[in-house]
């Protein structure tokens, strides 16, 4: 166990219950919205049953645990929002929130998409689908509608400001005063109280290494990635390309 944060416990409970039950019981089980490091505890625990993982989106995705070879149907479905964009301008965080507020979970909803020309586009369970439909009808008090879509048209839109900076090393409160703009003893007490992700694990260890493309998330603060790790300086510094969503 001691690969899993505490935290992580009750999911990991959970996938072996599942796991048991397919095992002895036949049971097929599909997840809602797992992130990937959901999907990777849950392979580490899959014995002899088998795991099928949905196709869409990129950080968010269903799974399905079944005792023997199936035809997975993972009730999936791409959404396209409709909004006048003469005045609506939609980031992802007004989105979610839009979606939260109609309180659904948030493991209902997968990855949101914004394109180039502001279309918008997000997962969703086909459970909840006539809900959304019916109930989601404004964002920041603008009109809004949803219909269901096969694809998604356009190129996706990358939110993020990006930095160069050379750090002494690639220690995770170094990497994150440099992405949010903290002192390094602001990094480190967020990171002791829980409040930082890498890849989606919660990490409470200050000086915990980091590598290349690794995503970091700081709960306040947002999220932030290394996007490449480069050469030394003369003086033993570190270049980094530093990215923060925004």
């Amino acid at each position: 166990m001691s690969f899993y944060n505490n935290e992580e416990l009750p999911f990991v409970k959970k996938c072996e219950g599942i796991i048991l039950d397919a095992k002895y019981s036949n049971k097929i089980t599909l997840f809602r919205f797992l992130n990937k490091r959901e999907i990777e505890i849950l392979h580490s625990l899959k014995d002899d049953t088998i795991i099928y993982i949905d196709s869409c989106g990129d950080e968010y995705k269903r799974a399905i645990v079944a005792p023997f070879e199936i035809k997975p149907e993972f009730k999936t479905i791409l959404l396209k929002l409709n909004y006048n964009k003469k005045y609506l301008t939609p980031n992802h965080r007004m989105i979610l929130g839009s979606l939260m507020s109609l309180g659904i979970e948030r493991n209902t909803i997968g990855d949101i998409y914004i394109t180039t020309s502001n279309d918008v586009y997000f997962y969703a369970t086909k459970e909840i689908e006539p809900y959304l439909i019916s109930e989601l009808r404004v964002i920041a008090h603008q009109a809004v509608e949803l219909e269901e879509t096969s694809s998604i048209d356009g190129e996706i839109k990358r939110d993020i400001k990006t930095k160069d900076a050379f750090v002494a090393s690639l220690r995770l409160d170094l990497i994150c005063a440099q992405i949010f703009n903290l002192s390094r003893s602001e990094a480190q007490e967020l990171i002791k109280n829980k409040d930082c992700k890498v890849n989606q694990r919660i990490i409470d260890n200050t000086s915990y290494e980091l590598h290349e493309h690794d995503v970091i998330s700081l709960k306040g603060y947002g999220r932030g990635s290394i996007e490449a790790v480069g050469g030394i300086s003369k003086s033993g510094k570190i270049f980094v390309n530093l990215a923060k969503m925004i």
